[in-house]
């Protein structure tokens, strides 16, 4: 009897017992479940800021003459995380798609805001900004940074009624350039490969006066806003003084780190046709967006190797009897010898030639 009614008096002690374990367990299990959506919050927190706050941005300089065409132009790529300024020069010949339309031909018709776009399409890139810039704009600008040293491969000469005029370079010597020289080449077919060569010459010009500014970091920092004045002044842009200020703090940053020769010049490839109008290449294309997506270095360096490859090809490959549409794999077509005489005559069709400027 007495049995009995200990087992009955301990029942509710049970019961207690039973249903505090069960409260803490639901307690706990709460806990446990809002820290683990509270530590996968803090991971996508984590991924946005690592998407949201990459400094870098792509601008993209349309070169226009005074007659308002389209001479030629150029993405161009500041990447703080990579240490590099990433120079993609672009011709106004580009063929743009099916219809055979070249860049010169669609901002004629459609103005900057329409070659952004072909630009971007064309590429597989992205242009955060774009901005127009006059012939003396830009000869200002190369002469703020110093402009450059050139030493031409192969004899340049070309005769106008003013001597002081004249394109007179020998192959092999160095001269340095100003603006005015800089511009003055860049409007003349005088080089032997054609307007292929021109492109070249832009590359190389806008390769130097990138590592040029770097490598005089404090005069550059005090000259920036002029710089952007110069650019933007007299141009169509939607770069504003605001999106500048922004960028302006990451380029000082650039600055101050004292990079030597953060250029790096992604010369296009492809194929050149009639002499004035130039396909780039698939495999250049996915180059250049794997650049654009963040990977310079990888991209830079396979690009690099390529390029280094397409220059033995081509001076093995340089002999009579070629065919007319030539591909180049380092952006510098080869002009066959017996269509090399309407290469030469072949004058731009935006007339951004010496006396078009």
């Amino acid at each position: 009897m007495s049995n009995a009614k200990k087992k009955k008096s301990q029942a509710p002690v049970a019961l207690v017992y039973t249903i505090t374990l069960l409260v803490f367990m639901a307690v706990f299990g709460y806990i446990a479940y809002r820290l683990i959506l509270q530590m996968d919050s803090w991971k996508k927190d984590e991924t946005t800021s690592e998407i949201n706050t990459d400094p870098s941005f792509n601008l993209m300089f349309a070169r226009v003459s005074q007659k308002g065409a389209l001479t030629d132009a150029a993405v161009i790529r500041f990447s703080p995380k990579e240490d590099k300024v990433i120079i993609v020069p672009i011709t106004a010949y580009t063929v743009t798609g099916n219809d055979g339309s070249t860049l010169a031909e669609v901002y004629e018709k459609g103005g900057i805001r329409q070659l952004e776009k072909s630009v971007e399409n064309v590429f597989g890139i992205k242009v955060d900004n774009y901005m127009t810039v006059s012939t003396p704009a830009f000869e200002t600008v190369c002469d703020i940074i110093g402009g450059i040293v050139y030493t031409p491969q192969e004899d340049l000469y070309k005769l106008f009624e003013k001597d002081a005029d004249d394109i007179s370079y020998q192959a092999g010597k160095a001269v340095d350039m100003t603006g005015h020289q800089i511009t003055q080449l860049l409007g003349e077919n005088v080089f032997s490969a054609g307007w292929s060569g021109n492109l070249d010459f832009l590359g190389n010009v806008l390769e130097q006066l990138a590592n040029n500014a770097f490598q005089q970091a404090n005069f550059t920092k005090t000259c920036m806003d002029n710089l952007y004045s110069q650019l933007t002044g007299n141009g169509e842009t939607d770069y504003t003084r605001n999106e500048y200020t922004e960028n302006k703090s990451t380029l000082n940053e650039m600055l101050d780190k004292h990079l030597n020769k953060p250029a790096v010049l992604l010369m296009p490839e492809g194929e050149w046709r009639e002499s004035a109008r130039f396909l780039p290449a698939t495999t250049y294309i996915n180059d250049l967006k794997e650049v654009f997506g963040g990977n310079a270095s990888k991209a830079a360096a396979r690009i690099d190797a390529n390029s280094s490859a397409a220059q033995t090809d081509l001076s093995s490959a340089a002999a009579p009897g070629l065919e007319a549409d030539t591909k180049s794999q380092s952006g510098q077509a080869l002009v066959p010898e017996d269509n090399g005489d309407d290469a030469q005559n072949n004058e731009p069709a935006d007339d951004a030639g010496q006396n078009g400027q």
